[in-house]
């Protein structure tokens, strides 16, 4: 996924943690690192943020194997573009950033993001809400609700869960585990 990683080792012996990492310079090389537009597109008042190159053609294999739809999956990995960025709010919690990535909307099948986002969302050979999508002339939210103990509670449920959502405006794509945190009903729509 990122580009010049080759692989990670974490070991705990002796009452402490150890790291290793094998890196490739010749593969971290990204061409097109240019988090500039991706940096003006995020949504204001980040707790933190961070962002590093990403080589999406290699996330492919994965989106074909969550989908079904190998020429979906592969004009999506060619849609999206540049580095990755993410980040937490002030309402989220560490474990529900907020993931933001360039596209090339005019690239950009939207009916595959629908596709991808229903088959990888929610519990997996299971029952699973209805994919909610809100859309207007400059943005799309796709919208899940998925059972969670570690969710939050709504006012109308007893129940925790999240509202898992992706939402794209313009040139910019945004997911996160939960949008009650991640600020994607404000960015977008």
């Amino acid at each position: 996924l990122f580009r010049g990683i080759e692989a990670l080792r974490f070991d705990f012996g002796d009452g402490r943690w150890s790291t290793a990492g094998l890196f490739d310079p010749t593969r971290a090389q990204a061409p097109s690192y240019d988090g500039r537009e991706l940096w003006q597109s995020l949504p204001a008042n980040a707790a933190l943020c961070s962002a590093g190159p990403m080589n999406w053609p290699v996330l492919q294999a994965a989106m074909q194997d969550l989908s079904g739809n190998p020429a979906g999956a592969k004009a999506f990995a060619h849609a999206l573009k540049g580095p990755v960025a993410v980040c937490w709010y002030a309402s989220s919690r560490y474990y529900t950033p907020l993931l933001v990535a360039s596209v090339d909307s005019s690239k950009l099948d939207k009916a595959y993001v629908k596709q991808l986002f229903d088959s990888a969302i929610g519990p997996q050979g299971g029952k699973k809400a209805p994919v909610t999508v809100k859309s207007d002339t400059t943005a799309t939210i796709w919208q899940r609700e998925v059972p969670s103990v570690h969710g939050f509670k709504a006012a109308r449920s007893s129940k925790p869960r999240f509202v898992v959502s992706a939402a794209q405006q313009g040139n910019v794509l945004l997911f996160s585990p939960d949008a009650r945190g991640a600020v994607i009903e404000g960015h977008a729509v």
